[in-house]
């Protein structure tokens, strides 16, 4: 179930960051290859850094630190369109 709700997120994350490039299969092929190798870099990069903020800090600590972390993303990711979260 899980699935349905990050697929449409992945769909338009892929499609977006295709604007301004050649619409061709070499585009297609490199944005997915780019991709899916961050994609498999942060299942490995993630939990490794979870785990060490929960040592370093206790769970709630770290918990914020990646909460502050998004809504930093989400600020800056494209400054002509600002999504305002608070």
């Amino acid at each position: 179930m899980e699935a349905l709700t990050v697929l449409r997120s992945i769909t338009f994350y892929f499609y977006d960051s295709l604007a301004g490039f050649p619409d061709g299969v070499e585009t297609y092929g490199l944005v997915a290859g780019l991709w899916m190798s961050m994609f498999a870099l942060g299942n490995c990069v993630g939990p490794s850094a979870a785990g060490v903020l929960v040592d370093a800090f206790d769970f709630k600590v770290g918990t914020l630190f990646v909460m502050a972390l998004q809504l930093i993303v989400v600020r800056f990711k494209n400054p002509a369109k600002r999504i305002h979260v608070l």
